[in-house]
């Protein structure tokens, strides 16, 4: 414990350490022994936990101009046959050479992936093909399509899409759009 403490008054840079590089340091300079997990004890017994404040990691931007509706599924993530609802969203996949794109189109009812598409980038385009995929390969209509309020889903070529595949007005949330399709 001394040694922790003298480590954090060498420099007040150090107070921001963490439980890694307390043990490192301990371990290069010091010639520590012990473990990690003795040093992780220590610094929580003592109040030496630093917690470092993360970014948020949305990868999609809401839209504050998308039009305000009603919540249609208010919570709920439950339906009582395939079909009903449906979720999507967009998952960045750190690869090698680059980011992938994933945009699932879920069903409430047992979670089964209903269509998908892939890209190396998350414009609307990508919404949309995974939309069509799922509506093409379900002939399915009249369901719920929830999702956020990111500039994909709430962009015109999304809406526009939903109505001509579904000859539905699109219904879309302030909060969490749905589109009754």
């Amino acid at each position: 414990m001394a040694q922790i403490y003298e480590l954090i008054q060498e420099d007040e840079e150090n107070a921001n350490y963490g439980v890694q590089r307390i043990y490192d340091y301990l371990r290069l300079n010091r010639g520590y022994h012990g473990s990690l997990r003795t040093i992780y004890r220590i610094c929580k017994e003592n109040n030496l936990m630093i917690r470092m404040k993360r970014k948020p990691n949305g990868i999609t931007k809401a839209d504050a101009k998308a039009q305000k509706s009603e919540n249609l599924i208010k919570q709920d993530f439950t339906a009582e046959a395939p079909n009903q609802k449906w979720l999507t969203d967009i998952t960045e996949i750190p690869c090698k050479d680059g980011k992938l794109y994933l945009a699932p189109i879920f069903d409430c009812y047992d979670g089964s992936i209903r269509g998908f598409r892939m890209d190396d980038n998350m414009r609307a385009d990508l919404c949309v093909e995974a939309f069509q995929n799922a509506c093409r390969d379900d002939r399915a209509e009249g369901m719920i399509l929830h999702s956020d309020r990111g500039t994909q889903f709430t962009s015109q070529l999304f809406r526009n899409v939903c109505r001509g595949l579904c000859q539905v007005a699109t219904r879309i949330l302030y909060q969490h759009p749905c589109w009754q399709v």
